[in-house]
């Protein structure tokens, strides 16, 4: 896993989440629900949690969690809509510093997102993936108390990101059965670069060749 990028849709009724998702690009495949993982393509110039969260969120007057990972960089955001209000915001960027975003208020996937199950700080556990190796005495005991109590708050500046899957996993949800597609419209800036390229390149052949 590279780069992850979607989200989950609460749906109450799935015949106005079709007509909905619709205008926003989206194709439905499955939705059934409860909840429905919306799968984005990354694009390069767009990355990022998927830009049609909030207004998904409020047309539907729903729950809707955005979300982005790329491991290659150690970048991961999350954000948590509730009928077009931002609820909460996460983004972790190990090389800028961390947590460099953390706003409102915690929600309840938290817990599973922060702490896995299995494991642990113990002698035969195994070590938690968020957590450095390079901890004090009193960090392990900061974090396991945080960890029996599943609050991450208290433990922010030891924790390297969460575990989206974990998040997914929480609702019932498996990524790699999205319930929807989601199509990014082209990013003509780009492409249009491409083609000058191209362009010169060829441009460049035709010309060597024609000297000679």
């Amino acid at each position: 896993m590279s780069t992850l990028q979607g989200a989950l849709v609460r749906v109450e009724d799935s015949d106005r989440f079709r007509e909905v998702a619709a205008r926003s690009r989206i194709v439905v495949v499955d939705a059934s629900g409860p909840w429905v993982p919306i799968d984005v393509a990354p694009q390069l110039g767009k990355l990022g949690p998927p830009p049609f969260a909030q207004a998904l969120s409020k047309e539907l007057n729903t729950t809707v969690i955005a979300f982005f990972l790329q491991t290659t960089v150690s970048n991961e955001r999350v954000e948590h809509w509730q009928s077009g209000r931002l609820l909460r915001e996460l983004e972790y960027y190990m090389d800028g510093g961390g947590w460099i975003a953390q706003s409102g208020e915690p929600q309840e996937w938290e817990g599973v997102y922060f702490f896995a199950q299995d494991e642990g700080t113990g002698p035969n556990d195994e070590w938690p993936s968020n957590l450095g190796d390079e901890v004090s005495e009193d960090d392990i005991h900061r974090y396991e108390a945080a960890r029996s109590r599943r609050i991450a708050g208290p433990v922010m500046d030891l924790l390297r990101g969460g575990d989206i899957v974990r998040l997914c996993n929480f609702y019932g949800v498996d990524l790699g059965r999205p319930g929807a597609h989601y199509t990014t419209r082209p990013n003509w800036r780009v492409l249009g670069s491409v083609l000058l390229i191209l362009v010169l390149f060829v441009g460049a052949i035709v010309l060597g060749r024609t000297v000679r």
